[in-house]
């Protein structure tokens, strides 16, 4: 958890430190802002301030938006809710129970155009109830392993049974031989 949290207080930094500057980074963010009755806001927000302190009790970070407000529809008081897009992300999810963990950290296993099962270290930023969003560690359309788990090691060379269109491709595998 110490590494997480320093990992993300040094993009912190280097976010304020973009915004400073004004770099492009520091705008690649778009906010979108709903209000209470569902309607989406037609105005694009802008990312005003971020904290560098992250609350440990809540777990949250302290963050000012920015959004113009020519025809008086945002008050004060008033509950709304933001969505942050961020496109200089290309979210793969894999799913949940491809990745595994050793000491090394977390990995899958990873068919190549051989058939030939290798293993791969992923970093990973975000797990959902499914599937984890991984940042680097395989590319779109490889394929990943999601059954037969046990049956599988690095070298093994398997048979692929069927695969998902999901990006990257999931492979369920069987061994050869």
């Amino acid at each position: 958890m110490g590494e997480y949290r320093g990992e993300r207080d040094l993009w912190l930094a280097e976010f304020q430190e973009a915004m400073l500057h004004d770099e492009k980074h520091a705008s690649d963010f778009e906010v979108h802002l709903k209000l209470s009755n569902g309607a989406t806001y037609p105005y694009l927000g802008q990312v005003g301030f971020v904290d560098n302190r992250v609350d440990v009790e809540t777990g949250t970070i302290t963050v000012r938006l920015n959004f113009p407000n020519p025809d008086l529809l945002l008050l004060p008081g008033q509950y709304v809710t933001i969505e942050v897009v961020d496109d200089s992300l290309t979210p793969l999810s894999v799913p949940s129970e491809s990745v595994q963990f050793d000491q090394g950290g977390h990995f899958v296993y990873v068919v190549d155009s051989k058939n030939i099962i290798e293993k791969r270290y992923i970093q990973w930023y975000q797990q959902l109830d499914t599937v984890f969003l991984v940042e680097s560690g395989i590319e779109a359309g490889e394929q990943v392993v999601s059954e037969g788990l046990q049956k599988v090691k690095p070298g093994s060379s398997v048979l692929v049974s069927s695969t998902n269109t999901d990006s990257p491709a999931v492979a369920k595998v069987t061994t050869e031989g």
